[in-house]
């Protein structure tokens, strides 16, 4: 993640550095170059929300899949235990993939992180205690929320960036009128 931000960072600069030198040394160079890295940014962002929202629904299915592939090792693997045991007691607060008796098929059991009051018992899938909601729902409900509040950020900043686009190109155009002699400077 450091390194990440660090390559937006210099990225950010590179397109500041272009933009601030091309308008203040009158640049027309400069600013098509900014043009083309603008560009280049817009395609690569514009393809990256594209592919997010073709495969959403794939996304959604292989999140069941490794859910569904971890629930055997549920026993036999600590990672995977403290992993499934967080997400059912702290977050999303659920019981199993898509119900406790997810549980039962595959343990013959209900761990306790089913249970909403841990000093009852919640061994029968039944029970008041244990919690009745599947995990798999609950994170497709909040991934949905998420990609409609990311979606419109995605449009309004590829919005954003080809205004940058266009103004670079305007502006570079104006020098380019301004030195050949069509507009008088005033």
């Amino acid at each position: 993640m450091p390194a990440l931000i660090i390559e937006v960072g210099c990225m950010v600069f590179v397109v500041a550095f272009f933009f601030c030198c091309g308008a203040i040394l009158k640049n027309r160079c400069f600013l098509y170059t900014l043009a083309v890295i603008l560009s280049f940014i817009f395609l690569v962002n514009l393809a990256a929300v594209t592919l997010a929202f073709v495969y959403k629904d794939k996304i959604k299915d292989d999140l069941g899949a490794v859910m569904n592939g971890t629930l055997s090792e549920y026993e036999s693997n600590e990672e995977i235990r403290s992993g499934w045991d967080s997400l059912q007691a702290d977050w999303p607060k659920c019981c199993g993939i898509n119900e406790p008796q997810d549980w039962i098929r595959v343990i013959d059991e209900i761990p306790e992180s089913c249970c909403i009051d841990t000093s009852l018992s919640c061994t029968n899938p039944d029970s008041e205690n244990v919690r009745q909601n599947g995990c798999l729902g609950d994170i497709n409900d909040t991934i949905n929320n998420l990609w409609t509040w990311g979606g419109d950020v995605a449009i309004a900043l590829l919005l954003i960036e080809l205004f940058g686009v266009v103004m670079a190109i305007s502006l570079g155009r104006q020098i380019t009128m301004i030195s050949s002699g069509n507009y008088e400077v005033v």
